[in-house]
Formats: structure tokens, sequence, C-alpha cells
């Protein structure tokens, strides 16, 4: 579990926050994207997860109904690819009502929407676990806006994207836009991630003395 978990399950069952075990999430920094990469816009934003996952699911219809629309007035050529395993009944009905939003249900491999898309959404809001596409999302070097549920596990990388409020439909759009409309911001997060991710590994002593090891 999470440590904004423990938490939770301290209060809600009047236990010790020291008998419940918190992990860190490691995964390899994977992506070949670049500072300049980033400087071209080709309107596309990313959701990513499993869409049979309640808090995921839920999170991205409530993206695509409320906040993509109030971007799409501002850039008419924006798409929505919202990528994972089994989306729901209603995301496939907003998948055929709007073709800017393209719903691709299982893939093999989610690599070429992280190098493709411009902009990685983290639009949940509720429901326990390590938030892992907060993680995976810096990790694959793309700017990213991310609910602040999901942020408040990653402290460490909180100046790696940028941080919307739960359900505000303004401020998402306000936090996307930035990005949409700011090449150089989008390439100062890109430098950011890259930094920030390595300090993140380099602060778990397994992972440090790996790489010590092996003169890394």
């Amino acid at each position: 579990i999470s440590p904004s978990d423990s938490e939770q399950l301290s209060e809600r069952y009047h236990a010790d926050r020291e008998r419940f075990i918190t992990s860190k999430p490691m995964i390899p920094f994977s992506s070949d994207r670049t500072e300049s990469g980033s400087l071209t816009f080709h309107h596309r934003l990313l959701i990513v997860g499993n869409m049979n996952w309640f808090p995921t699911a839920s999170g991205a219809l409530w993206f695509a109904e409320e906040v993509f629309p109030e971007l799409l007035q501002a850039d008419p050529q924006l798409q929505l690819f919202i990528v994972g395993a089994s989306p729901t009944e209603e995301l496939k009905d907003l998948g055929k009502k709007n073709p800017q939003v393209v719903i691709t249900g299982f893939v093999d491999s989610v690599d070429e929407y992280y190098n493709s898309c411009d902009i990685a959404i983290v639009p949940v809001f509720e429901g326990t676990g390590a938030k892992i596409k907060v993680l995976e999302a810096v990790g694959r070097n793309i700017p990213a806006v991310v609910s602040e549920f999901a942020a408040k596990d990653y402290p460490e990388l909180s100046h790696a994207f940028l941080t919307a409020r739960d359900r505000d439909i303004t401020d998402f759009a306000q936090k996307i836009r930035i990005l949409m409309n700011s090449s150089e911001k989008r390439a100062e997060m890109t430098r950011r991630e890259s930094a920030d991710y390595r300090t993140y590994m380099l602060d778990s002593v397994p992972v440090r003395e790996y790489l010590e090891k092996r003169n890394l």
C-alpha cells in the first residue's frame, strides 16, 4: 500500500501506522524523448490504465466528458487517447459518439502511445494502491497533469508534473493548456522528469547499491 493508504487505514481501523507496510514503486526509466522532441505539438492527449478498474475508468470518463470539450474549443484538432484493457460500455459509447476520443482497448504495448502523445493525464480521485500511472508517466518522460489524489503519493516528484485540483474542470483545463500552449514548458517538464526520476530511484537503497556495484 502507499503512504497515503496507511493514513486512511490507520484512521479507519484505529491502528498504529507502524503496523502497515508501505512500498516504494520502482520501474525503469524508459524513454527516448528529449527536450527538443517536446517542442513539436501533435495535438494528442493520453490516459493509460486498466479501464476495468473503477477509479481509472470513472476518472477517464469524467475527463472525457467534462474537461476535453473545453480543450477542444481552444484546439479543434485535439485527440484524446484512452488506452487500456476492458473499457467500460460508457467509454465505448463515448468513443463512438466522438471520433476525437479514441478508445483502444487492450494493446500489446503502450510504448507507441507514450512516444506519440504530447501530454499524459492521470485523473484518478479515489482508490487504494500506489497510483503507478503517475510514476509511469514520469518514467516515460512525457509532460503530465496529475490529480491531487494521485500526486500525493509522489512528493519527491512533485516538480516533475503539474498537479490539478481533484474534479476541478477549470483547473485541469488550465494546467493542460499551459502545456499545450508552451513548447518551452513541455521541454522544461521533460528535463525535470529525467532529473527528478533519477533522484527518486537513487533514493532507494537497493537501487543505489546496485548502481554503485556497477559503477553507474
